[in-house]
């Protein structure tokens, strides 16, 4: 397969410009939460179309404080 992964922050989709940037962009110290799918196994609001991808959840501290 493609090996694909797509990601989630906080409920919203991520969107790579370039292979590992979400590094960058999410500090592990912010991270209350994951939640890894394998492909085809996503919950329908983080699947994207016809993609057959990994799917990665990533909560953050902030998400959480806030609800």
């Amino acid at each position: 397969r493609g090996g694909c992964v797509l990601y989630y922050v906080d409920g919203m989709p991520w969107m790579s410009t370039e292979p590992g940037d979400i590094n960058m962009f999410v500090n592990g110290d912010e991270v209350a939460g994951a939640e890894v799918y394998q492909s085809g196994n996503a919950p329908a609001q983080y699947s994207r179309g016809m993609q057959d991808c990994t799917t990665i959840v990533l909560w953050t501290k902030t998400r959480i404080r806030e609800r």
